[in-house]
């Protein structure tokens, strides 16, 4: 739905890429996990194969590293070809006054759903055609959302809920809000525009 990196609305997928770079004793690698557009998957892997290939071999670790990230890298690139492409006209979803209009007679549904379990992309995409708005407008709308049910109906205007990074699978780090990849040291979701508690309050899943 929202490209982690870019920011854009467009068709999305999970990937990981790693780079590694060896400095004959020591050796350094960095990691980029997350649900990114097929533009930004492109431009990523062919940075990440690039510094590999310069820069991965230079250690004697290394060189048993880096044919590893190349294949993993590639392999990932490719899961990501049939990926449909960013539409020309697409842009950062916006949770204008229209949108908000629209999507609160939903609100306490998308209450309801979020804690029946349902995934966000799921609500997303089946509230999206139902309030007439993105499904990048309501992934915005559900990071605004309490979860607790509301005190004054459907029609309540919804509060920021406090959000802060959560740690998941394979290293990664989410905004509790929208489920963004977000940085473990991040003080705002850059994606849902919430700012982050206190990290004393980051739990782990």
């Amino acid at each position: 739905m929202i490209c982690q990196t870019c920011g854009v609305e467009a068709p999305t997928q999970y990937v990981e890429f790693h780079y590694n770079i060896g400095m004959l004793i020591v050796r350094t690698h960095k990691s980029l996990k997350g649900t990114l557009c097929k533009a930004c998957i492109t431009k990523n892997f062919w940075e990440f194969t690039l510094i590999n290939l310069l820069a991965g071999w230079w250690g004697v670790i290394s060189l048993f590293v880096t044919p590893v990230f190349l294949i993993h890298n590639s392999i990932q690139y490719l899961k990501a070809r049939k990926l449909e492409p960013v539409p020309l006209d697409a842009k950062p979803p916006e949770l204008n006054a229209r949108a908000l209009q629209w999507l609160q007679p939903h609100a306490q549904d998308i209450r309801t759903r979020l804690n029946d379990g349902q995934g966000i992309e799921q609500i997303a995409n089946d509230m999206s055609g139902r309030a007439g708005v993105t499904p990048g407008q309501v992934q915005l709308y559900i990071a605004t959302l309490v979860h607790t049910p509301s005190t004054d109906g459907n029609n309540a205007t919804p509060v920021l809920a406090p959000a802060h990074p959560v740690r998941g699978p394979r290293e990664s780090w989410t905004c509790s809000a929208c489920g963004g990849y977000v940085r473990q040291d991040a003080s705002f979701c850059k994606h849902c525009k919430v700012s982050f508690v206190e990290p004393s309050s980051v739990r782990k899943m």
